[in-house]
């Protein structure tokens, strides 16, 4: 502690220091905005103009580069800026925010407008991404323009949830804010806590596979910090009972759970923050399950897979077989690409049947490569056609030494069709389920269950947020010792409770025992109803139920003794 006793005084004369210098706010706004236009001067946005994009020396020769649009251009021109202003007004809002605790009125428009810059920074740069993906995809996905929006939407809701809850913070009352600073303190913690518990807990199994591959202590930093999401969207549910149940627990033991329903409130006009808390976790939970949590955990194991790898062009899966019934094409592939711009599919075999069955036509290609108008490319390749299923003509194509190839445009399987097709649905953002039902939607309801109960099982599973805020709530205010240890036992059973219904019913729905849509909310009617009786009941200032009728109906009944006979 003495090795961090200068900078802590160091730290120290800063606070003062900016705490004493007069409008240290404006003053640092107005340097922000003359380095901006001292850069927009210079022309720093130039450095990041596009050129020519990465390719691989065969496809170097295609020439299918195409140029930028106008809105991409845009992009391309802004981006720079609206990066630099994220570090220089970050700087500035942070010496106001310094400047204003403990007042924090004075925090709430600095907020919004951080937070509404953050949120057009995520909409300008998502829309980037997503221009710049269509203009050098090569992998024919069908995209959905409502589920983009959405994702659109999650984002701009994701950066204003710090104003949204600051400003209930500032329109609550005195009790309301002590009640959501009792329970924000255990939440933090206790998610803190979960969380480096299971990345240590993963850290054990894929240490060996980072050491191995010689990988720096930033690329791990970052490959955890990325699956932050789905870590949240697992353990926050379970985060918020636990944390709602030490919070009222220890206001119960206190008896401050008592002296605030004496002022004449009720149970939840008490509890209000606390579901209010709940409520924007759900929601963050929705937006993170959306989109970053599910492609996290999809690309774990991909990107282990890829470290072990010393080539480039790790394959994303391998032995891959796809079955277009409306063409009656069979496709095997023993190499998937991680980037299709910059390596072609690996060992390529395409069989065509005609309506009886029969082997009609083969093709078989060392390297096979798909363009964005349609058309694929076939190099070394061997075609054969068949008669009766007998072998009728055989062609030869891109013998050694020659750059010739063979190409196909009236086929209308993609890259993404052949992949999509062994993609687990556990592991597919809603865009990714979107788009996989659209590519598939001729097979059969059988098979797209599984697809169709994750797409609804992303909108209703963050939802347990709601659900165990629900259920700790009476189980944590207690009035005697007693009933804080039944809260710890129904705790537990409600956990339990949770996660057999969330399984057992997606299951079935997986499995077309009962419709998609009912299947992934069944779990949230059962816990939710026993939740809702158990609050009645708390709120009425009743005793909750018990199962004692349970235990006696399995008690033996006691037998009453049998009179013996007298004898003379």
């Amino acid at each position: 502690m003495r090795l961090l006793d200068p900078i802590f005084k160091l730290l120290a004369q800063l606070w003062r220091w900016l705490r004493a210098i007069p409008h240290a706010g404006s003053l640092s706004l107005l340097i922000a905005v003359g380095v901006m236009l001292g850069a927009q001067a210079f022309g720093y946005h130039e450095r990041h103009l596009p050129w020519m994009p990465s390719s691989g020396v065969e496809l170097a020769d295609a020439k299918d580069w195409q140029e930028p649009s106008q809105p991409l251009l845009a992009f391309y021109y802004l981006m720079p800026y609206l990066k630099l202003w994220a570090l220089l007004g970050g700087v500035a809002y942070h010496i106001i925010l310094l400047r204003a605790v403990p007042q924090v009125e004075k925090m709430l428009w600095p907020t919004w407008i951080a937070c509404g810059f953050l949120a057009i920074w995520g909409v300008c740069n998502d829309l980037h991404d997503q221009l710049e993906y269509a203009r050098l995809t090569v992998m024919g996905e069908p995209a959905s323009v409502t589920a983009y929006a959405f994702k659109l939407v999650m984002i701009v809701f994701m950066s204003l949830t710090p104003a949204v809850a600051l400003s209930y913070y500032i329109g609550s009352k005195t009790m309301d804010r002590y009640m959501m600073r009792a329970f924000l303190q255990p939440l933090a913690f206790c998610f803190f806590a979960i969380c480096m518990l299971w990345i240590m807990w993963d850290m054990l199994d894929s240490l060996r596979d980072f050491q191995d591959a010689n990988t720096p202590n930033s690329t791990i930093a970052a490959f955890y910090i990325s699956l932050i999401p789905y870590i949240y969207v697992e353990t926050i549910w379970a985060v918020l009972l636990l944390s709602t149940l030490f919070t009222l627990m220890k206001m119960s033991r206190s008896n401050e759970i008592i002296s605030m329903l004496g002022t004449g409130r009720s149970m939840w006009q008490v509890l209000r923050p606390v579901f209010f808390v709940g409520t924007l976790v759900a929601l963050l939970s929705m937006a993170a399950n959306y989109y970053w949590a599910p492609r996290a955990e999809g690309n774990r194991q991909a990107i282990l897979r890829a470290l072990n790898e010393s080539d480039a062009g790790a394959s994303l899966a391998q032995s891959l077989m796809y079955r277009d019934e409306p063409n009656r094409r069979t496709w095997f592939i023993s190499s998937f690409p991680f980037n299709l711009r910059e390596d072609k599919l690996k060992g390529v075999e395409v069989y065509t049947e005609d309506e009886k069955g029969q082997l009609v036509r083969s093709l078989r290609a060392q390297s096979a490569y798909w363009w964005p108008d349609g058309r694929w490319s076939f190099y070394k390749s061997v075609e054969m056609t068949y008669k009766n299923g007998n072998p009728d003509e055989q062609i030869r194509r891109n013998v050694e030494g020659s750059m010739t190839r063979l190409d196909t445009s009236d086929w209308t399987e993609t890259p993404w069709s052949i992949i999509s097709s062994s993609l687990q649905p556990d592991n597919m953002s809603v865009q990714e389920l979107v788009s996989y039902l659209k590519a598939h939607g001729g097979l059969a309801k059988s098979k797209l269950a599984a697809f169709r109960t994750q797409l609804f099982h992303r909108f209703a599973y963050p939802l347990q947020c709601i659900v165990a805020v629900l259920i700790a709530t009476p189980l944590g205010v207690s009035y005697s010792r007693r009933g804080v240890l039944g809260g710890v036992a129904g705790a537990i059973f409600a956990l339990i409770g949770l996660v057999f219904f969330n399984q057992l019913f997606v299951s079935l729905g997986k499995g077309m025992k009962i419709a998609p849509w009912l299947a992934v909310w069944m779990p949230h009617l059962i816990i939710g109803a026993v939740g809702a009786v158990l609050f009645y009941y708390r709120s009425r200032n009743r005793d909750l139920p018990s199962l004692s009728w349970l235990t006696q109906m399995f008690k033996p009944k006691k037998r009453r003794p049998v009179p013996r006979p007298q004898t003379a």
